[in-house]
């Protein structure tokens, strides 16, 4: 689209082209500028258009919205050039450009919405950090106090690892969501795997006689092969998770995946570099762990337990969980799906503080009776965080409902809760429908605000504005203090929609009314890369569209809810088969992975079909939960159990079980592999030997892994609970399952040949 400046004259090419790509590049005297290429039609389009209008200025539109409009220096046709552009924005231009490829335009009404108040965000935030740190504690306080020295250089690895993860988030600009530091600390609790699994090596080998020196040397060498093949699980899981799933999932995912490289570097190759200084050049000669210390403990940690005569009945018990867990979810139907897969509306509501102080309280039942009476379609209403002096009752409530009119569930909750929140409602001003074209915002051209505005604001200093734009807001009905003005600009600035306007300094000027009722008012904002005076141009394009789109938003939200998310039908399909997709992709992949590492399938099957258990013992008990909360309020709100639903997070939780249980049962698989060494297949003496030796690692990961996850489940807040249930759950029946389903799986029904009587009557015979 190509115009005149002073008559706006048009001319646009016609037919259906696009730009194919952009990135980018350098003019000829070597600044920065942004390439874009044409496909065929558009290459022969845009020369047509172009030829003819050189020395004007051609826009470049998204979504009918003029972004940039850079002067035509020449003709363009296949590929083109925009020169003159700031540093800061060349990525966005680019990223303008490439989206301009998209075949579909985009739709005015966003398909899913998510707000959440600084208050609830804050919260989530402190407990999930929280969180982080007192499992780190936990997890370290162990590793020292059973492992002696050995576990310092654990724990300094651990804070190593820590660093590293932070670092390379920081370095890539990812950004910790709630998932995100879910997967931290399950970091934490699994990253110590690889040392108990070094450890408790060693410890095999100072019980045998090994001098500490050639202790730590076979420690690692016979640890290798179990470390890498639980990590990898863990990995594949992950970078499926990374690449199909949702934005949120994406959060945890990237975690994790991050953590595996940085647990391999420090768990390996830190600790060995460390154990080689104190060892080799500095003497280290006596190394000790608590169980060396005390023999019983080492007893108690190397059984002699025929686990293979228990095979039946676990397998019985085994597939019983499983039919009862399919009934769970077969009874709880589609109300077992959270809005994330049915679409519907989510609102958080946050009682206002009462006489006292203290913020007012009430029972869930009278939550849900007074949203029932809003004629509300099927809500449910779910206590967050009950008080510790009385679990029955909380001052913060979860209202879900598969109404997909966010605002209209928006007014019914608020008329149902009108009397115990604080109500602070939309404003409405002067010229609030109008465009950003016809909007009152000014250029400052003077150091006098009132050459800007009027003479309400004389001997009001615009001088640190001066090039910027002055947002003139006239009526405001109902008339809000100017501290509730500037924290609705906060909070509207750190939403990720209006992202180009945070860092902008700005200010609010009353011009009618006072700041304790503000009638009328000046909203001041300056950008130094859109300065009016010296670009006009891009100050219409960007300070004044994003600006007024800020303000408009601002003004028009209510404050009174604590969070608000909607999903359509249509992005609910998405995650469901972005979910669908994510575990049937994992577990082809760590089927055909188990089965090159293993070469049989009989491995493969047991690992995936132990794995499939722990996930449908998990999503069943999930199902429980609302009839528990429903029968049992009392004591769901004493352990902490809501009812919960399967969600985004409770996916992710899932399919790290899928990682977690493989990785466990992977561990279990490769000492039976080692046991039976040149045997030509698994007997029933080895699969015995295998799970006796490995019980100690089995036993004290899965201990961490538990420490670190109720810690998450207690102290994480309502946000990462489901979460933190799923996979306490899942580490539960992962350790369970390795043990009586995947190892008897691997088990050959054959005799060995060395045990069987009538071999050994042969060979007495042949000796005597």
């Amino acid at each position: 689209l190509c115009y005149d400046t002073p008559g706006m004259r048009l001319t646009q090419a016609e037919g259906n082209w696009q730009v194919a790509g952009a990135g980018r590049t350098i003019d000829e005297i070597g600044k920065p500028a942004v390439r874009f290429d044409m496909d065929a039609l558009g290459a022969a389009k845009l020369g047509e258009l172009t030829g003819s209008n050189v020395g004007r200025q051609m826009a470049v539109l998204l979504d009918d919205q003029v972004y940039t409009a850079p002067n035509l220096q020449s003709r363009i046709s296949g590929q083109g050039r925009i020169t003159g552009v700031e540093p800061s924005e060349i990525d966005y231009i680019v990223r303008v450009l490439g989206a301009g490829s998209m075949a579909a335009k985009l739709s005015p009404e966003p398909v899913s919405e998510s707000t959440v108040g600084p208050e609830l965000g804050a919260d989530n935030l402190d407990r999930g950090l929280k969180a982080g740190v007192i499992a780190f504690a936990l997890v370290a306080a162990f590793m020292v106090v059973y492992y002696f020295g050995c576990g310092l250089i654990a724990v300094l690895a651990l804070l190593i690892n820590a660093v590293l993860i932070l670092g390379l988030m920081a370095i890539n600009h990812a950004a910790f969501s709630l998932p995100g530091i879910a997967g931290v600390v399950l970091t934490f609790g699994m990253a110590v795997d690889a040392n108990v699994l070094i450890y408790e090596r060693m410890r095999e080998e100072m019980e045998s006689g090994a001098d500490f020196r050639t202790a730590v040397r076979l420690g690692y060498s016979r640890a290798m092969a179990s470390i890498v093949d639980g990590n990898t699980t863990v990995f594949i899981v992950s970078v499926v998770l990374a690449f199909f799933g949702t934005q949120e999932i994406k959060g945890f995912a990237i975690t994790m995946i991050v953590g595996s490289i940085t647990t391999f570097f420090t768990q390996l190759y830190v600790t060995r570099v460390l154990f080689y200084l104190l060892v080799e050049k500095l003497g280290w000669r006596r190394g000790s762990m608590l169980a060396v210390k005390f023999p019983a403990i080492a007893r108690a940690f190397n059984p002699n337990i025929d686990w293979m005569k228990y095979r039946y009945p676990m397998l019985g018990f085994s597939a019983l969980m499983v039919v009862l867990s399919g009934a769970a979810m077969y009874n709880a139907g589609a109300d077992l799906f959270d809005n994330d897969f049915r679409g519907g509306t989510k609102i958080t509501v946050q009682l206002k503080n009462g006489p006292d102080g203290q913020p007012m309280m009430m029972t869930r039942q009278q939550a849900q009776d007074r949203v029932e009476a809003q004629d509300i379609d099927a809500p449910k209403v779910l206590a967050i965080n009950p008080s510790p002096e009385d679990a029955t009752k909380s001052s913060r409530f979860a209202v879900k409902t598969t109404d997909k009119d966010a605002v209209e569930v928006q007014q019914k909750v608020l008329a149902a809760f009108s009397d115990v929140v604080d109500v602070q409602p939309a404003i409405k001003f002067t010229g609030m429908d109008a465009d950003a074209l016809s909007a009152p915002v000014k250029p400052i051209l003077s150091d006098n605000l009132a050459d800007t505005v009027g003479p309400a604001a004389l001997r009001v200093s615009s001088a640190d504005y001066r090039g910027g734009a002055a947002i003139i807001v006239e009526n405001m009905d109902p008339r809000p203090t100017k501290a509730q003005l500037e924290e609705r600009l906060r909070q509207i600035r750190s939403d990720p929609a209006h992202e180009p306007t945070r860092s902008r300094p700005h200010s609010w000027v009353v011009l009618a009314g006072d700041d304790n009722a503000v009638q009328s008012a000046a909203l001041l904002v300056y950008d130094e890369n859109a300065d009016f005076i010296r670009e006009p141009d891009r100050w219409t394009s960007t300070l004044r569209t994003q600006e007024w789109a800020m303000l408009k938003d601002a003004m028009a939200r209510s404050t009174s809810l604590a969070g608000v998310e909607s999903f359509s039908a249509a992005i609910a399909q998405s995650f469901a088969a972005q979910a669908a997709i994510s575990v049937v992709f994992s577990t082809l992949l760590i089927i055909i992975y188990i089965w090159l590492r293993f070469q049989s399938f009989r491995y493969s099957f047991g690992a995936i079909l132990s794995t499939l258990h722990d996930c449908i013992v998990a999503v069943g008990l999930i199902a429980l939960c609302e009839p528990l909360v429903n029968n049992a309020e009392g004591v769901a709100n004493a352990i902490g159990v809501g009812p919960f639903k399967i969600d985004l997070n409770v996916v992710a939780a899932v399919l790290t079980i899928l990682g977690y249980s493989l990785n466990d049962t992977v561990i279990v698989m490769d000492r039976i592999r080692e046991t039976k060494g040149k045997l030509p297949f698994a007997t029933r003496k080895v699969v015995n030997d295998a799970i006796n030796s490995t019980i100690s690692r089995t036993v004290i990961t899965s201990g961490l892994t538990m420490l670190a996850t109720m810690t998450l489940y207690i102290f994480g807040g309502e946000a990462i609970r489901p979460f933190a249930f799923t996979f306490m759950v899942g580490v539960i029946t992962g350790t369970y399952s390795s043990i009586f389903i995947a190892a008897p799986l691997v088990w050959v029904h054959k005799e060995d040949p060395t045990q069987h009587p009538s071999s050994r009557a042969r060979a007495a015979v042949a000796t005597v």
